[in-house]
C-alpha cells in the first residue's frame, strides 16, 4: 500500500493501522491506551477529526480493559486487583 493510498482516506488508513498492531478491533486498543494514561484528551480530539469513536466507547472502555487488567493482576498482583474488582463491580453488579 502507497502512501497515496493512506492519504486518500485517513479513516481507513487509522482503521487499519489499528488493526495490524495486534489483531484487535481499534476500540480494544484505544481502551488500552487509556488504561495508563498514553492516550489523553488531546489525542482523542486529534482522532475523532479522522474517526469518530463508536456511540458508547466511553461506556464499554473499562470492560474493553478488563482482560488486561487480568493479565496484570497474574502477573504484578496489587493494585490490579482492585481496579479489577470495580470493574467487574460496575458491569456485573
Amino acid at each position: 500500500m502507497g502512501t497515496r493510498n493512506l492519504d486518500k482516506d485517513k479513516s481507513e488508513a487509522i482503521r487499519m493501522v489499528f488493526q495490524r498492531l495486534c489483531g484487535n478491533d481499534e476500540a480494544v486498543e484505544l481502551a488500552f491506551g487509556t488504561l495508563f494514561g498514553t492516550f489523553d484528551d488531546r489525542f482523542f480530539a486529534r482522532y475523532a477529526e479522522h474517526r469518530p469513536l463508536r456511540p458508547g466507547f466511553w461506556e464499554r472502555r473499562d470492560l474493553l480493559n478488563l482482560y488486561p487488567l487480568l493479565v496484570h493482576v497474574r502477573l504484578f498482583g496489587g493494585s490490579y486487583v482492585d481496579q479489577v474488582d470495580r470493574v467487574v463491580r460496575r458491569y456485573v453488579g
